[in-house]
């Protein structure tokens, strides 16, 4: 709840930001003319380090949430995985041992039987490893809405400066 709301204040002063720079480069503010001098260029370059600094801030304050995020729910799902599998193989044993000794009254041999329940749960296992490989495949922790972010920044300020 606290990450949605830092990004919708995150969001509120860009919005802020870009109607001040916005406001600077036609020369006026709050609706008011500007000096028939204008502002001095000086001061124009230094507004606008300053509020490039403050955006690159932001913009690296946003990757950082977004990293952090992902990662927790990465490592949290690592571990939830490794719970499973730990019972899992608790139950996949106890499970198969008993297979194995019930088929083995059906084919009158605990060899044959091994032999089958062994086949059946290598093909399972192939199965489920290839679903893993091409579930990972998919997975990506590439900071979307940062790159997003940063594309439109870009194209803003180059559609000012031209």
């Amino acid at each position: 709840m606290a990450n949605v709301n830092y990004k919708a204040a995150h969001a509120d002063e860009r919005r802020a930001a870009e109607e001040r720079a916005e406001e600077r480069l036609h020369g006026t503010q709050a609706g008011a003319r500007a000096a028939p001098n204008g502002p001095h260029i000086q001061n124009l370059f230094g507004e606008a380090l300053r509020e490039s600094s403050d955006l690159a801030r932001k913009e690296f304050s946003l990757f950082k949430a977004e990293m952090s995020e992902s990662v927790k729910s990465l490592f949290l799902g690592i571990a939830m995985m490794i719970g499973a599998a730990i019972f899992a193989i608790g139950a996949i044993i106890l499970l198969t041992e008993a297979l194995v000794e019930w088929l083995a009254t059906v084919v009158d041999s605990e060899a044959l039987a091994a032999l089958i329940v062994g086949g059946v749960l290598t093909a399972i296992a192939i199965g489920l490893g290839l679903y893993g490989k091409k579930a990972f495949s998919s997975f990506s922790l590439t900071p979307e809405r940062t790159v997003r972010s940063l594309q439109r920044d870009t194209r803003v300020i180059s559609e000012r400066v031209s």
